[in-house]
């Protein structure tokens, strides 16, 4: 993923089949400190890690719900303190979202450490 250069980049996730999950726009900045999220749509979100379009979303067993109309902020703590995920146990893995009923769009918006190179 490429390094955010502002302070603030945005993103969405907009998932328009149940059941089938799906990575925002763009990826996650590795110089990300923080992710706001915030479900715009009419129905709940489902957020967890795993592979887009292969990792079923189950609320509390592998994900969290995001009620609509919800904004949520996730520290992901100081870049160059913090582990990054294993692609080789999960190759392709991230943030992913899914609806437990009808479509939904979540955004997003990044925190983005600045002067920070990788």
């Amino acid at each position: 993923m490429a390094t955010g250069f502002a302070p603030l980049t945005f993103a969405s996730a907009v998932v328009a089949v149940i059941g089938t999950s799906v990575a925002p726009s763009g990826g996650l900045p590795p110089n990300c400190t923080v992710v706001v999220l915030r479900n715009s749509g009419v129905n709940t979100a489902l957020f967890g890690i795993g592979v887009p379009g292969t990792t079923v979303l189950v609320a509390g067993a592998n994900s969290m719900s995001l009620l609509a109309g919800a904004t949520l902020a996730l520290p992901l703590g100081v870049v160059d303190k913090r582990g990054i995920m294993d692609e080789a146990v999960l190759p392709g893995s991230g943030l992913i979202f899914d609806a437990l009923v009808g479509a939904t769009t979540v955004e997003l918006m990044y925190e983005n450490a600045l002067g920070t190179s990788f």
